[in-house]
């Protein structure tokens, strides 16, 4: 494995299209991000704990735990089978553990407190601009401003 250079705009860019891009078949693992990375996972655990503040474990399940409510609360019917699925997590129940430890309550309650009391608008327009090439972009502007901002 050859080590590349990234500065941690580039790496946060492609961290994130590597995780989304391989969430569907649940390749999520630190390992293979790295390696995708072309650096070691201890590599790449440094390099998000100095810009981010967490683990590169962390970081990683709070993404694809943003992205699970995202699709709770786009589709209140979706089965949790299918958001574990699509968020890479190797079942429902998995999904269900992190996700109550992560938000402090299950993905199914998540869902109907979010059917209940309907989006509002600003939640409305967050929803359309989500949209599968910019969901990536959004990410990476967070994290370059929590970065610039050093935390």
């Amino acid at each position: 494995m050859s080590i590349k250079t990234y500065s941690d705009k580039q790496l946060f860019e492609l961290l994130v299209k590597a995780l989304f891009e391989n969430m569907p078949s649940r390749q999520v693992d630190l390992c293979s991000l790295a390696d995708q990375l072309s650096m070691s996972t201890s590599q790449l655990n440094r390099r998000v704990k100095a810009a981010t503040g967490m683990t590169a474990k962390k970081f990683v399940t709070d993404l694809r735990i943003e992205e699970s409510k995202r699709l709770l609360e786009r589709y209140p019917n979706i089965s949790v089978l299918e958001v574990a699925h699509r968020c890479g997590f190797a079942d429902s129940a998995h999904l269900c553990h992190v996700f109550r430890h992560c938000v402090g309550m299950s993905p199914s309650q998540y869902a109907k407190a979010h059917m209940d009391k309907g989006p509002s608008l600003e939640e409305h327009i967050k929803r359309q601009a989500f949209h599968a090439g910019e969901r990536a972009d959004a990410v990476n502007a967070s994290i370059e401003t929590d970065i610039e901002e050093g935390i």
